[in-house]
């Protein structure tokens, strides 16, 4: 800049950009980086020099032993020792232990030498491509629950997360569809409990390219549903229509009424969300008429759960008490707990309508000790939530005793925060301990 006057920083910024121009253009006089780092790259011995290579196409910004295995296609004993040596000829850089990076520009230089071997390359990146998609699988078919990951996953997907979302991006430019499917399929409850949710949708978008390029129409209804389903999480359910409407018509073209029913559901989600009951209760009742034809109880039970909702809405009371009823003699009639459950989480707020308090309340005390019984954090800290919810509004109803139902309000947001704070989830510890501080003021001003 010194010697080009008129330039301005963003005509320098331009020029570096590029990174496949980005090493020719960092040198000045003497000084030159390609040479520094030359000179470095020429002491190893030709093992190293492999490693140093194949290392650079790594996904992500730093990588683990055993990535690094699955690139060097060795052991994990003998990666470590190469990176040891790579990290000692100051070519890599760990950041912590048993982690390792590379300087941007040394990662460059490393890619520009392993251009010139293309098949390397592909067979190196295939290996990591497989090993992250086998790792994400591992840790979710370890979850304890839909919503429910492995304790150890947690810590797992903050030091590996943003590796393999890189990877769906590689493997989606190489044309691994496969992968990014089942990446997608794998990581959806891991990113939305740690509240990434322009990465999950961004990893769901890929899913559902993917899906399509492959000609898998299941893989593509799932992804776009999950897609559909994210977005009408964080308040965009105007969105929705149009993606429930092309896996309907993925699934007529199928013909698929199993997966139909299951769309028309979440379709009747989306529409209750826009404040559209009336035809929310129309998508259930067709959903429920398919699962009767085929004998699915089990289809029946979710659905009847789902149609409770949208007569509640409607201010059919009777018949809303009359949905769950049936669903969970259903899930009863299966055995089937985790359904009885999830339809009693549902019910308590008809029940509440109905003024019958000490039922849904009982209701969610029975869905917390399912949920505790089975270790299920996230079940649990709903519970907590919707208990400290009911209480609330009980005190509106129950003058009288509204101080002592907004006491119980309190204390079920905070038993709420303390099992957030357990999965770590400092977000939702703020949440429940302000609802709880709301409760107690509102108690006190009562």
């Amino acid at each position: 800049m010194r010697t080009r006057p008129r330039w301005r920083v963003t005509d320098l910024a331009a020029r570096l950009a590029d990174e496949h121009y980005r090493l020719d253009e960092l040198h000045a006089g003497d000084l030159d980086a390609r040479t520094s780092f030359e000179l470095s790259y020429r002491e190893l011995n030709p093992a190293q020099a492999h490693a140093f290579r194949l290392l650079s196409i790594a996904p992500g910004l730093d990588f683990g032993i055993p990535a690094a295995a699955a690139l060097l296609d060795t052991s994990e004993r003998g990666a470590a020792s190469v990176l040891e040596a790579l990290v000692d000829m100051a070519l890599l850089e760990t950041p912590v232990a048993g982690r390792y990076r590379f300087h941007d520009l040394i990662r460059l230089f490393a890619r520009e030498h392993m251009a010139n071997d293309p098949n390397s390359w592909d067979a190196a990146l295939d290996r990591v491509l497989t090993f992250y998609r086998n790792a994400a699988k591992g840790w979710f078919e370890r979850a304890l629950g839909e919503f429910q990951p492995h304790p150890d996953a947690v810590p797992w997907f903050d030091a590996e997360g943003g590796n393999v979302l890189d990877a769906a991006e590689a493997a989606c430019s190489r044309g691994a569809w496969t992968v990014v499917i089942d990446l997608a399929a794998t990581l959806h409850h891991l990113l939305s409990l740690r509240g990434r949710a322009a990465e999950l949708e961004r990893l769901l978008s890929l899913a559902v390219s993917a899906a399509q390029r492959a000609g898998n129409v299941d893989a593509e209804v799932h992804a776009t549903i999950r897609l559909a389903e994210l977005m009408l999480w964080h308040g965009r359910a105007a969105e929705t229509p149009e993606l429930y409407e092309k896996c309907l018509r993925l699934t007529s073209q199928a013909d698929d009424p199993a997966r139909r029913a299951w769309i028309l559901t979440h379709n009747g989600d989306a529409l209750r969300d826009l404040g559209e009951p009336g035809r929310a209760r129309a998508a259930y009742e067709e959903a429920l008429r398919i699962n009767e034809s085929r004998g699915d109880a089990v289809g029946q039970g979710w659905v009847l759960t789902h149609l409770g909702g949208a007569l509640r809405d409607l201010g059919e009371l009777g018949d809303a008490e009359s949905a769950y009823r049936r669903a969970l003699v259903i899930a009863d009639q299966g055995g089937d707990v985790g359904a009885r459950v999830w339809t009693l989480t549902h019910m308590c707020w008809t029940l509440a309508d109905l003024s019958r308090w000490d039922d849904a309340v009982d209701a969610l005390g029975t869905a917390l000790a399912f949920h505790q019984s089975t270790g299920d954090l996230i079940g649990q800290e709903g519970d907590l939530q919707s208990l400290g919810k009911l209480h609330a509004a009980h005190a509106t109803a129950d003058a009288a005793r509204a101080s002592d139902h907004y006491r119980a309000a309190a204390d079920s947001y905070r038993k709420a925060a303390d099992i957030a704070a357990q999965r770590h989830d400092m977000f939702a510890v703020d949440q429940w301990t302000r609802a709880a501080n709301r409760s107690v003021a509102a108690g006190e001003v009562g």
